[in-house]
């Protein structure tokens, strides 16, 4: 695995479309893992709709993917 593939799938019920606030406080939390990451966050919903589509952003957290913290 390059370096360049570490990209943690990260979703989120109440994102809207332009707000990358969630991805930046994600990433910042995130600190210093030595390795180059991309923090994506989209809605559930959208989610849904896109995780059975390879090639886009769900599919690879759907196929691959694994729950790291869930909320209630």
């Amino acid at each position: 695995m390059k370096t360049s593939d570490m990209e943690p799938p990260v979703y989120n019920r109440a994102v809207e479309a332009a707000d990358c606030g969630p991805s930046v406080r994600i990433r910042r939390a995130l600190g210093d893992v030595q390795y180059p990451v991309d923090v994506i966050v989209i809605s559930s919903e959208r989610f849904e709709e896109t995780k059975n589509i390879i090639g886009g952003i769900a599919y690879p957290a759907q196929k691959y993917g694994r729950v790291l913290y869930e909320a209630a």
